[in-house]
């Protein structure tokens, strides 16, 4: 048991997307550079679209500031790390912290916009990755966490619909789905171009989620059946659990409850609000 702070915004999310805005503008376009904070976003507009050959399909790779000098002087007085690797930090600090990426998508050729969400982080997603790279001591990298990101907010996914949804290549995403897959954060299922990808059963026990079984590539599953499945992953189940996964009413709950425990597949284990089952071969 630990805690982890999640910032609104990260520290060096701010600092980058102003930074951008000050050292790629169009100085020769009137106007001034725009920052707007409310609950819903913090927004950075600046004058002029993206320096010439820099689209929205390799920003996050290519690099060419309109002043190579002002760039410069940012870099010597500490305000950036590393030219030309602000905005991949920034997605991979929002990633890494449960929040989506940076929005460029109101970008044109008159202005630079990028608009940073202010809503609640997904926690599940935070702590799945957090306690990896501490379990591990490494760190995720960029199109690894898109990866996780889109898996978890799309559910399975092929490799065409995740190159699809992603701004890099097929071959980037087959190798690091590969790397995934050996780490154990990733499993995948069918066969050839129908290969589909989802998170492990790591990430739905942290999550405390049923939808793991569901995921199963199986024949219609008996409810005994998804019962014992959920408890050989999880531990145990809940009466209230077993109604939500093989959507039942309470009764109906506890009438497959009370088979498994009568065929000798389940114990009933604590009283009232504490009530779980357990597999009987692991007390015995």
């Amino acid at each position: 048991m630990h805690r982890f702070g999640v910032p609104r915004v990260p520290a060096s999310t701010i600092r980058e997307s102003i930074v951008n805005a000050l050292v790629h503008r169009d100085y020769s376009e009137n106007g001034p550079v725009a920052v707007q904070l409310s609950d819903i976003a913090l927004r950075v507009a600046s004058p002029g679209g993206f320096p010439p050959g820099i689209t929205l399909r390799n920003f996050l790779d290519d690099s060419k500031p309109r002043s190579p000098i002002l760039a410069e002087a940012f870099k010597r007085a500490g305000i950036v790390d590393r030219a030309g690797r602000g905005i991949r930090e920034m997605y991979v600090q929002l990633l890494r912290n449960g929040r989506g990426a940076p929005d460029y998508s109101a970008t044109n050729e008159h202005a630079v916009v990028v608009s940073i969400s202010t809503s609640d982080a997904d926690l599940e997603i935070a702590r799945f990755v957090l306690e990896y790279e501490e379990r591990n001591n490494r760190v995720l990298l960029l199109p690894q966490l898109q990866i996780l990101h889109e898996l978890k907010v799309m559910r399975p996914e092929t490799t065409g619909e995740l190159v699809a949804a992603l701004t890099e290549s097929e071959s980037t995403i087959r190798t690091h789905l590969a790397r995934l897959i050996e780490m154990g954060l990733v499993e995948s299922r069918g066969p050839g171009r129908n290969r589909r990808h989802h998170l492990t059963a790591a990430f739905y026990r942290l999550a405390q989620s049923s939808e793991y079984v569901r995921l199963q590539d199986t024949d219609p599953i008996q409810q005994e059946h998804m019962v014992l499945s959920y408890v050989d992953k999880f531990g145990s189940i809940t009466r209230a659990k077993t109604a939500e996964l093989c959507h039942l009413s309470p009764g109906q709950a506890r009438t497959v409850l009370k088979r498994l425990t009568d065929a000798g597949e389940l114990d009933l284990r604590g009283e009232k609000r504490g009530a779980h089952y357990v597999r009987r071969s692991q007390h015995k």
